[in-house]
């Protein structure tokens, strides 16, 4: 079959909008509008198809079964054409998110500025994919597509503890955020990951941080679904009990 060969081609396009709007009392509210499109194509030349080279193993004459365990030059020629395929994967995936986003003064404290931000976003991820079809005629493939849509609610509270509130540069200073962040994913259902941070800036040269917090994000559709970027040279084996053939 000669040596394994790759050849790809990857398109990307992306784009965003978005503004800002100023509500008053120091407030502002800043909206935006991004999207973006991948698209694949692989191609890998020299892969063995499963079910021929089965057959030309079993095969019981001697000029035209596939020797494996001798030079490429003691095989026939049609049949090692017969056994070698092309594996041909597309995919194309999209992201399309929807932010809004305020923040403000919320009250002023003797030791300074308390600020409130809250954000709302929405997210819509799509991936289509067209694979070699397992145990069917060479060439044939089989279209997938799987999408996932994410709400998400978010908020965060900056809270001066200590300092002067007239001076923000005054040391020192001591201060508290505090946020949180809801995810509600299609497929995986609701998540809810707060965060606290502890700044104390003692002097120019001294600033103290501590902090907790918990995250969880879910996988990609891509390392769900697209099998070919999870391991490197996969083998599909077709097994003839699945309805699916995989």
């Amino acid at each position: 079959l000669g040596p394994t060969r790759f050849a790809a081609l990857s398109r990307v396009y992306d784009g965003t909008i978005g503004g800002t709007v100023q509500l008053g009392r120091g407030w502002q509210m800043t909206a935006s509008e991004s999207g973006g499109e991948q698209y694949l194509r692989a191609d890998e030349y020299g892969v063995a198809d499963p079910a021929r080279l089965a057959a030309a193993l079993a095969d019981s004459n001697p000029a035209t079964a596939f020797n494996a365990f001798g030079y490429g030059s003691d095989n026939n020629p049609a049949t090692v054409a017969a056994i070698g395929q092309i594996y041909r994967r597309r995919s194309s995936s999209t992201l399309e998110s929807s932010d809004l986003v305020a923040n403000g003064p919320l009250l002023r404290l003797p030791a300074g500025q308390a600020k409130l931000a809250v954000g709302l976003e929405w997210r819509t991820e799509t991936l289509a994919l067209e694979v070699p079809q397992p145990g069917s005629p060479r060439g044939a493939i089989v279209a997938e597509r799987y999408g996932r849509r994410i709400l998400s609610v978010y908020s965060q509270l900056h809270v001066p503890l200590l300092g002067s509130g007239r001076d923000s540069l005054a040391r020192p200073r001591l201060a508290l955020d505090l946020a949180g962040r809801y995810d509600h994913y299609s497929d995986f259902g609701g998540t809810f990951n707060p965060m606290a941070r502890l700044e104390w800036i003692a002097s120019d040269w001294l600033n103290l941080r501590a902090s907790w917090g918990r995250s969880y994000r879910a996988p990609t559709l891509d390392a769900l679904y697209d099998t070919s970027q999870n391991v490197s040279g996969l083998t599909v084996v077709p097994d003839p009990l699945s309805a699916s053939g995989r």
